[in-house]
């Protein structure tokens, strides 16, 4: 029979702590009409109750636990309009509330938090309860242009993509871009993203990112672009090493569901 360690927390004070992030904002009403006017606010509460068991083959085949937990979840997003139609903010956080946790399944569930923070600290030690910013990003857009700096998710053309587990991953980090309609012509879309920093969904403090000898890349960038007439995509990946190295990949693929 499993037994299990509970871990109780008050869900209303988590979800408080997490409306209180929207009082931030300090904008002049003069120029603020369409930042608050076309700014939306989305949740959720949401609850896990997993139970997996896998054989272990060089235990004579017996089914053991892989994970049992139980989780709550919630999240809030805020997504601003455009001040001036041309400056907004974005900010979002989740919760993760673990109830009930057997201590055979020690990896990291990816529902609540490991109890290490970073990700290269992971030792498999199991989950903790906790509070997550994963979205903390001023926004900027011109025309055709756009832009995003701070905690972000990548949104344009890119190689680059969070994990997802209750929320997605985060970057910290800046991403341009600009789209041309040329009409029956078609379209011509590119943006770039730069980033020196990441964290998993289940982690809750940013790391750095780590070649497999684990010595730190200093930043990672991903210029891009796409026509809507070739419905291909370009994409260039760079890893800047160190001051003195650096690696350019380059790939071609179908547009598909990209647009």
């Amino acid at each position: 029979m499993r037994t299990f360690s509970g871990k109780r927390s008050t869900l209303a004070l988590a979800i408080a702590g997490i409306t209180a992030m929207s009082g931030w904002i300090v904008i002049p009403q003069a120029q603020a009409s369409g930042f608050f006017d076309d700014s939306t606010l989305t949740g959720g509460i949401y609850y896990w109750q997993r139970e997996r068991d896998r054989k272990d083959v060089t235990d004579g085949d017996k089914y053991k636990t892989n994970l049992s937990h139980a989780t709550w979840n919630a999240n809030l997003d805020f997504q601003s309009g455009y001040a001036a139609d041309m400056f907004g903010l974005d900010i979002a956080a989740f919760t993760a509330i673990e109830m009930a946790e057997n201590g055979d399944s020690g990896h990291p569930n990816e529902i609540a938090f490991s109890k290490k923070n970073k990700g290269y600290d992971e030792d498999y030690s199991g989950d903790k309860s906790g509070i997550s910013l994963y979205k903390a990003a001023a926004k900027f857009k011109y025309g055709p242009v756009w832009a995003r700096a701070g905690y972000i998710q990548p949104t344009g053309q890119t190689l680059l993509a969070p994990h997802w587990s209750f929320m997605p991953g985060t970057y910290q980090g800046a991403e341009a871009g600009a789209s041309f309609d040329y009409g029956d012509a078609g379209a011509l879309s590119f943006s770039y993203m730069w980033t020196n920093e990441y964290k998993a969904p289940w982690h809750t403090e940013m790391d750095k990112f780590y070649q497999a000898d684990k010595k730190p890349m200093w930043t990672i960038s991903t210029p891009s672009a796409r026509s809507t007439t070739s419905k291909m995509i370009w994409c260039w990946k760079r890893r800047l090493v160190s001051p003195k190295a650096m690696s350019i990949s380059i790939s071609r693929r179908p547009a598909i569901n990209l647009i």
